[in-house]
């Protein structure tokens, strides 16, 4: 499962490999030669007191709460590795979260207290709440079904709306709020005639999904509903069933670490019993098929009702595994999986099918993806016909249309479309009102055309569709434009050189002729990881820090997959170090182009972008001013005992092999923060309700930073009772105020003074 957390309105449509997922989802070193070995961090002290630069005087003599020092120490193929604050991670312990509402309560008194807070939280809500914003939409029957925030509504909703009709609300989230409580709708399946939606509730911003399926043309909310399904897939066999990944009850004792394995795909049919539906696919149901614990299963129905498709990926890996069976015989319990393509024989990451041809999008002698058709008559890889050759645009997504197959690409940071007709052997290049990257693409294979977003950093984007019988992109009017005025905001792509002469690509958005003059506050940004692309989203609240002057970019480093499979790749494991390279080459051109400054400059990380942030401050704290440590990985040694850490082995690497834990030594943030360095002022985020990362992942980080900086610098903690790992399953208010609280404390660290 990849770790997956790019931020506010990021979409995720793959598969879950890792912390990723099968749907749309509301959706930001490790050192290449390892021939010595790692040495372990000194010992810590009580921490100083913090006087930061300057603290507000309400709390400039109220440090944080000292974590007391109780050191374990591990034993790693011989190297002695010391865990001063390995007690963090009991989190049932009292002592633990008193600790944490501490840490919390501290933060809070320091943010309340920066003058620019509460004008920054007044601007963030006057933005949020003039606009809609829409994060997922399917067309199905002739209706649009969609999540949306509308203006002045708190949270996000399930709407439907026929192509000419008036738009009504499916699930009102606001109004299942319970208590303190927000609902939140993660996912939807809309059944193929579109009289049923499966949908996902949450609450408390956690991904502890529970699915219901409601009628479209009443809203009555069946009886029948399933736990335990978080990160689940849905994949409708008929009008009347549905396939859905569920996980097991963890036993009593179990380690957390055992919570998201051993998955099993099931069958129900609308009307009966949950307890009575059955597992047609997933760990242990067969010895045919040799399924790991972590792997993750889930099955796709083929749309003519004949076929399923069995899909798994293991380790985190993005290449999936895919069997096919009938799926009259799965319903009789009789079913036999046949295997069709190898992970990593075939390096395939989508496929789709229309009647008897399978098409499937892989990297397999191709880093950029190509696109290959074969038979389900007689499936071969080695025969299969390239149908999208490989070329300079990074293939990202395929759909299959009655009319034809669409295909979704990059090319040099712009959107790409093309329509490769059925029957025929040259795609079509679909020209595009906008230059930004093609984002949740949609089509079903009883209709023609294609419904897909353009993402941008400055544009607020739209639902359109492709109507091949015109030629014509229009705008299904889903979502109006935002109000926020961008005029005069631009978005610029430069490249910054990285230590091994590598290019990277860089993204800036700022104010149109900012002075190259060094005086700007700038937040750069990374994720880094799963091969996973940080693209644009537009985001109307980023006009509260762009209108201060402050400019935002975006190191594109090694380990997404913004250029390919080869970037990815080039990224991860014992190469974990290139994509911290990369990103400290990134704060070095913005400081030389006249960008910012160092004093200036806030580095971020989310997810496994903490990894990235993470080391850049251990390995480089002049370079920054400040740090956000967002939800984020520290402790790469300890992963594994993590809640996903199992399932992301394949993407870093395991403790339990010599070679592998030197590269996870050389770059766990943690373990490499020292005792007397002048660090930056440092924020980091817990999220009491992350099922991706373990609140005690970046509580240990700020224990060891609060004992260890001499810079005299703050190192807060900011804790969220009522928050899981993403962002948008967060009410708009609890969202505003923790942005309010990230551009406060980076202008603060800037030297910004005064509302």
């Amino acid at each position: 499962m990849s770790l997956g957390g790019l931020g506010s309105g990021t979409l995720i449509a793959n598969a879950r490999r890792g912390m990723k997922r099968s749907v749309i989802v509301l959706t930001v070193g490790l050192l290449a030669s390892c021939g010595t070995p790692p040495v372990p961090s000194p010992p810590l002290r009580s921490p100083p007191a913090q006087t930061a630069s300057p603290v507000p005087t309400a709390v400039a003599t109220n440090g944080p709460p000292i974590a007391p020092v109780r050191d374990v120490v591990d034993d790693y193929f011989g190297v002695k590795v010391k865990d001063p604050y390995r007690w963090l991670e009991k989190q049932d312990d009292p002592e633990v979260a008193a600790w944490m509402k501490a840490q919390g309560a501290h933060t809070r008194r320091v943010l309340n207290a920066l003058p620019l807070r509460a004008a920054l939280l007044d601007r963030l809500n006057e933005l949020d709440q003039s606009a809609a914003s829409s994060y997922a939409a399917q067309a199905w029957n002739g209706s649009y079904f969609y999540l949306e925030s509308p203006p002045g509504k708190d949270h996000i909703s399930l709407f439907v709306r026929p192509r000419k009709g008036e738009e009504r609300t499916l699930v009102d989230a606001e109004a299942l709020t319970r208590g303190a409580e927000h609902a939140s709708i993660d996912v939807f399946w809309p059944s193929p005639d579109g009289a049923h939606v499966v949908y996902g509730l949450a609450y408390g911003g956690s991904e502890d999904l529970v699915l219901h399926t409601l009628e479209t043309k009443t809203g009555r909310v069946l009886p029948e509903e399933m736990d335990r399904t978080t990160f689940t897939s849905v994949s409708w066999a008929d009008d009347r069933s549905y396939y859905y990944v569920r996980y097991p009850v963890l036993p009593a004792g179990a380690p957390e670490s055992e919570r998201y394995l051993r998955n099993k795909v099931y069958l129900h049919v609308l009307g009966t019993k949950v307890a009575e539906d059955r597992a047609v696919l997933g760990f242990g149901l067969s010895e045919a098929i040799p399924i790991s614990p972590d792997a993750y299963s889930d099955v796709f129905a083929e749309p003519s009702g004949k076929y399923a498709f069995g899909r798994i990926s293991a380790g985190g890996s993005n290449d999936l595994d895919i069997y096919f069976a009938l799926q009259k015989e799965l319903r009789a319990g009789k079913g036999k999986w046949t295997k069709l393509f190898d992970a990593k024989e075939h390096a395939i990451t989508d496929m789709v099918v229309r009647g008897d041809d399978v098409y499937l999008l892989t990297h397999k002698d191709a880093p950029r993806f190509r696109v290959l058709r074969t038979s389900l008559k007689k499936p071969d890889f080695a025969t299969a016909q390239v149908v999208v050759p490989e070329t300079d645009t990074l293939l990202r997504s395929i759909v299959a249309a009655k009319d034809a197959l669409y295909v979704a690409g990059l090319s040099a940071g712009e959107g790409r479309l093309s329509r490769l007709p059925h029957g025929q052997s040259k795609a079509i290049a679909i020209a595009l009102p906008d230059r930004g990257p093609v984002r949740g693409l949609f089509a079903e294979t009883k209709a023609d055309g294609a419904l897909f977003q353009q993402r941008s950093w400055i544009v607020s984007p739209r639902w359109t569709t492709f109507d091949p019988a015109t030629s014509k992109i229009e705008d299904t009017r889903i979502v109006p434009p935002a109000p926020a005025d961008f005029s005069s905001i631009e978005d610029i792509r430069e490249a910054a050189t990285s230590k091994d002469g590598v290019r990277v690509p860089v993204s800036i958005i700022a104010k149109k002729g900012l002075a190259r003059d060094g005086s700007h506050p700038v937040w750069l940004d990374a994720y880094g990881a799963f091969g996973q692309l940080f693209e644009p989203y537009f985001q109307a609240t980023r006009l509260a820090w762009l209108e201060r002057g402050a400019a935002l970019a975006v190191c594109h480093v090694r380990g997404g997959g913004e250029l390919g499979e080869d970037w990815h790749k080039a990224g991860i494991r014992e190469k974990k170090q290139n994509g911290i390279d990369d990103y400290i080459a990134c704060a070095e051109h913005l400081i030389a182009e006249g960008w910012t400054r160092k004093d200036k400059l806030a580095g971020v990380g989310k997810s496994a972008g903490g990894l990235i942030i993470g080391n850049a401050i251990t390995q480089r704290p002049d370079l920054f001013a400040a740090a956000l440590i967002d939800v984020a990985v520290s402790d790469a040694l300890r992963f594994e005992s993590d809640l996903l850490g199992t399932p992301n082995v394949n993407e870093f690497g395991t403790v339990k092999l010599e070679e592998q834990f030197k590269w996870l030594f050389a770059t766990s943030p943690y373990h490499h923060v020292e005792e007397g360095r002048e660090y930056p002022a440092v924020m980091l985020t817990v999220a009491m309700r992350d099922a991706r990362v373990s609140p005690w992942q970046p509580a240990k980080m700020a224990a060891r930073l609060q004992a260890s900086s001499k810079s005299g610098k703050p190192v807060l903690l900011r804790v969220d009772e009522e928050a899981g790992h993403f962002t948008t399953l967060v009410s708009k208010s609890q969202r505003n105020s923790e942005l309010a609280d990230e551009y406060a404390f980076f202008l603060w660290q800037a030297g910004a003074a005064g509302p």
